[in-house]
């Protein structure tokens, strides 16, 4: 349940930011949206996506499935990264 509002709030979050660029002139917005895409680089380098089973596999036994992967601390950064940027946008 908890996942599911973290999700919700980065989702309300995402969208307030991106009404605000909308009536932001193109330079400031850009500015606000290249750092956006460099936090997400950051987070995704943090957190990368569970490896693709690959079918390359000389065995006949099926490959063992990737451990659990707990999302939260990465929606918890994603989420911590639009508060940032919102806080910014009011600070510029």
């Amino acid at each position: 349940m908890k996942k599911k509002k973290l999700r919700w709030k980065r989702k309300k979050l995402a969208d307030e930011l991106a009404d605000i660029l909308e009536k932001l002139p193109e330079e400031a917005a850009q500015k606000i949206m290249d750092k956006e895409t460099k936090g997400n680089e950051e987070i995704l380098a943090e957190f990368p996506p569970p490896p693709e089973p690959s079918g390359d596999d000389a065995d006949d036994e099926p490959a063992e499935p990737p451990p659990p992967v707990d999302p939260m601390p990465k929606l918890l950064k994603e989420i911590e990264l639009q508060k940032e940027l919102l806080q910014k946008r009011f600070l510029a």
